[in-house]
């Protein structure tokens, strides 16, 4: 019977087990004193000698546990005792294991190993709390984008009112030279020319010179003003006025070709007005040149319209293209209303060889439509948008404007003009950002791809919702982060 007690009782020490052992092979004499339970009993041992041992420190033992299962023959109401020995019956433990006790009792054996387990856990536990905290989702997303074809016509306006587009007239110059070779000479007689500032130092009031006054040089060149008079202004105080004017050589040759010098008006000293011959004057300020007689190359007739529709044709390529290239940024081009003006031809030739270049000036002008206008009237009239949704034209360089008619076009005076507009313009749609956060606000990740089948305008998008173990998006909207 006590062997099975012994095996009831789980987790007790070998050390336990071979106590009761000895209690149990302890012999009692006849004699007997019997004690009550309820006082602490107090083992009697022999006294040590002195120098052999150490006292070992006096244990006091607990009552004996009394179970249901133990037998009529081990329950004694008392202990009986004689020769300093006495009996305890061994302590009865339940049949349930604390199982509590044993996981703590192996947390200490082992706490080299679950110490550091412990402290890991708390942190990935405070990680774990500040992740959830900082609930948060970035939605990448691409908007959607397409090609729409338009065919239209439209009237613009030189003043146009709201809803109304405009355009404007633009003109560009240019210069186009060829070299030529002349077949043709003629007798030339030219005149010497250059610039004179005259000076009024006679009186305050201004003095007028009539045309083709005669001014004689130092060396006795005479020169003459052109078909317009001159009026000098009079002289402040002791500064005299003064005025600029061209003049000619009296007869042609390269006798007049002279350098800077003085001149005088004779005319006043024929007429003997002395002071004012003296104080009225001039003074060359560069030299005179231009004078010759003899023979120059020039173009015949034929020659000259050869030359003159050659350098048309390249001019008004020129235009066209700066026009083209230098005004698209800002502008489109309406075409049929470019026309070009060209200047008089004018031909230089070198004096030692037949060998010469003619050049001609043109100027094209236009009719072309602000970019920007274009497009927002595009956006504002012509787009193919779902009610509800916001798109605009994200390129609009393919756009075409031809003017309707063949008359002839008054840029001064022109106030409307009838075109066509055609294209393929790239148009992307625009999200609204606010109102996608509010719709996407607490959806479970489940109800995502039905979401977004059903947004016409987005045509990609990433979902990260963070920490990775939340399954739907913040209620907050402002943890929802949207990039495009």
């Amino acid at each position: 019977m006590k062997g099975d007690i012994r095996r009831k009782s789980d987790g007790i020490s070998n050390i336990r087990t071979k106590k009761r052992t000895r209690r149990e092979a302890r012999s009692f004499p006849d004699e007997q004193t019997s004690i009550s339970l309820t006082q602490p009993l107090k083992r009697q041992s022999k006294k040590r000698q002195a120098g052999k041992g150490i006292r070992r420190k006096k244990r006091v033992r607990s009552k004996p546990i009394e179970t249901k299962t133990q037998p009529e023959a081990l329950k004694i109401n008392e202990q009986t005792f004689t020769n300093n020995r006495f009996y305890t019956p061994p302590k009865r433990y339940k049949d349930s294991v604390n199982y509590i006790a044993l996981i703590r009792k192996w947390l200490v054996r082992n706490k080299k190993i679950t110490y550091p387990l412990g402290r890991l856990a708390a942190v990935w536990f405070i990680l774990f709390l500040i992740l959830n905290a900082r609930h948060s989702a970035h939605v990448n997303y691409e908007a959607h984008i397409e090609y729409q074809e338009i065919a239209e016509s439209l009237m613009l306006h030189n003043n146009p009112q709201q809803d109304e587009l405009g355009f404007d007239v633009i003109a560009l110059s240019d210069e186009e030279s060829t070299s030529i070779i002349a077949n043709e000479s003629r007798p030339v007689r030219n005149r010497a020319r250059g610039e004179i500032t005259i000076f009024n130092n006679f009186s305050s009031e201004p003095q007028r010179l009539l045309p083709e006054t005669r001014f004689e040089s130092a060396s006795g060149k005479i020169f003459k003003l052109d078909q317009n008079e001159v009026i000098i202004p009079g002289k402040n105080g002791d500064e005299p006025g003064s005025i600029s004017a061209t003049v000619y050589a009296e007869e042609a040759g390269d006798d007049y070709n002279i350098d800077i010098t003085d001149f005088t008006i004779p005319g006043f000293q024929e007429a003997g007005l002395s002071a004012k011959y003296d104080g009225i004057y001039a003074v060359s300020t560069s030299e005179f040149s231009g004078g010759s007689i003899g023979t120059e190359l020039y173009l015949s007739q034929g020659q000259q319209e050869e030359a003159e529709e050659l350098l048309q044709s390249k001019l008004f390529e020129r235009l066209e293209l700066r026009l083209t290239k230098e005004k698209t940024d800002q502008v489109v081009l309406i075409d049929n209303t470019a026309s070009v003006t060209v200047n008089e031809p004018t031909a230089v030739f070198d004096d030692s060889s037949e060998t010469g270049v003619i050049s001609q000036r043109g100027t094209i002008i236009a009719l072309v439509v602000s970019r920007v206008e274009l497009e927002q009237f595009v956006n504002n009239n012509y787009l193919d948008i779902p009610e509800g949704e916001q798109a605009s034209v994200m390129e609009n360089y393919n756009f075409k404007l031809s003017r309707i008619g063949d008359d002839v076009l008054d840029y001064e005076n022109i106030q409307n003009i009838e075109i066509e507009i055609s294209g393929n313009p790239l148009v992307i749609w625009e999200p609204n950002d606010e109102l996608l956060k509010q719709e996407l606000s607490g959806l479970r990740e489940d109800e995502l791809i039905p979401y977004f089948k059903m947004n016409n305008s987005l045509d990609r998008v990433q979902v990260d919702i963070r920490p990775f173990w939340k399954n739907h998006l913040p209620e907050n909207i402002d943890k929802i982060l949207l990039n495009k």
